[in-house]
């Protein structure tokens, strides 16, 4: 098995998004996204660290794309455990993050220790700002996404969401897209005018808002013994 803390600590000055239940442990096949000062630097720490101790049990597979960077783990021609490498967030389509975003990320981060390694993670408000952009970003193609939108609304307190949205307010802006002819032919359409924003607005609200009672009925129920 790969120790993946130690891999982590090879890539330099990182911070793990999205952390799995599992981790440190993890499922062969598995993915780990991390977010590094530096790819170039964060790729020679990992085949250093390859060629010491992994060579002989795995193969390497570095594969540098436009906006991100895999770090594949190969057995027997199968990916064995994957590290996905942003260094930003310039991927994002229909999301745009403040400039500051990516410094406060790494100045708020949080250092937990794993097997001796010191390995960060985002803070709370700054993991759960990542999970909503990628929902925001994905779920028009990936109905699987809402597991973000569940997990911010399973995390944050009614005392919390305000703060949350703020933040939110803060940091993201809509990136606004000019409608085309080929947009017709696709099975799902953007948000392209006043009408579209307002209904898919009501939509995420009412989904939010039923959460929301949901949450506090099973907290009053839970505190009256029922």
């Amino acid at each position: 098995m790969i120790n993946a803390p130690e891999v982590l600590s090879s890539l330099g000055c990182h911070i793990v998004i999205k952390k799995n239940p599992l981790f440190p442990n993890y499922s062969k096949g598995s993915d780990i996204d991390v977010i590094v000062g530096d790819v170039d630097l964060a790729v020679d720490g990992v085949s250093r660290l390859y060629y010491s101790k992994y060579s002989l049990a795995y193969e390497l597979r570095i594969t540098k794309h436009p906006l991100h960077t895999h770090i594949d783990f190969i057995e027997n021609d199968s990916i064995h455990l994957r590290f996905d490498i942003i260094s930003n967030f310039n991927f994002l389509t229909k999301i745009k993050l403040s400039n500051n975003f990516m410094i406060n990320i790494f100045i708020n981060r949080e250092c937990q220790n794993f097997n001796g390694y010191a390995i960060f993670f985002p803070s709370k408000i700054d993991d759960l700002l990542i999970r909503y952009i990628e929902y925001v970003e994905y779920f028009e193609h990936y109905s699987s996404k809402i597991k973000h939108l569940d997990y911010i609304l399973s995390e944050l307190t009614p005392q919390e969401m305000p703060h949350f949205f703020k933040y939110l307010h803060y940091n993201i802006h809509i990136q606004r897209q000019q409608w085309s002819k080929e947009d017709d032919q696709r099975p799902f359409k953007t948000i392209n005018n006043k009408q579209d924003c307002f209904s898919a607005l009501q939509a995420i609200s009412k989904y939010i808002l039923t959460r929301l009672i949901k949450k506090v009925k099973t907290t009053v129920f839970s505190r009256n013994g029922l």
